[in-house]
């Protein structure tokens, strides 16, 4: 992150962003591995043939874990990216590419868990419960409302920033 205002504004959306993303990700592994008793993608397949609710979540958390435009993720991504290829053009392309490499594995996982032939251990595979979407719709929810409003946040946290430009710009630092 860079010590401007996109820099800094990136920054704190992509925090935000990447808690809610992580969290919805890990508990979408855990509900998937308490329904087959397994963590082996080789062993996993089909869910969305026999979930497609669960199927749909994990579609938008995907996405937005890769930066796909209109969620939370890209907003974040996209603000860093810029100021970091307004400070320094290699340090943007290679941030760029730590994006691309991030969605190769997120399509992958994907992939395994969820398309193909449902497998013996996916086959009696149980939706989303009420207590599953009561956890997982508001996080799904802020992460598109982010993404398609992101003045929700930046608006929020733009004095903060502003503030800490501020003291950083009157720092002096002393080497010893």
């Amino acid at each position: 992150m860079t010590t401007t205002q996109i820099g800094m504004q990136g920054g704190t959306i992509q925090m935000i962003s990447h808690g809610l993303i992580v969290f919805a990700l890990f508990y979408i592994v855990d509900i998937i591995e308490e329904r087959t008793k397994s963590r082996q993608l080789s062993e996993l397949g089909g869910i969305r043939n026999v979930a497609p609710v669960l199927a749909t979540v994990f579609t938008i958390v995907m996405l937005a874990s890769v930066a796909l435009p209109f969620t939370s993720g890209f907003v974040g991504e996209f603000l860093l990216i810029n100021s970091l290829v307004k400070f320094n053009m290699v340090l943007g392309v290679l941030a760029g590419l730590t994006t691309i490499f991030g969605a190769i594995y997120m399509f992958r996982a994907f992939q395994k868990t969820m398309l193909g032939e449902t497998r013996t251990i996916t086959k009696v595979f149980a939706d989303l419960t009420v207590r599953e979407k009561t956890v997982l719709y508001p996080v799904v929810a802020l992460i598109l409302i982010i993404g398609i409003y992101p003045a929700s946040v930046l608006d929020w946290s733009a004095p903060a920033v502003d503030h800490i430009l501020r003291i950083a710009k009157n720092l002096t630092f002393t080497t010893y």
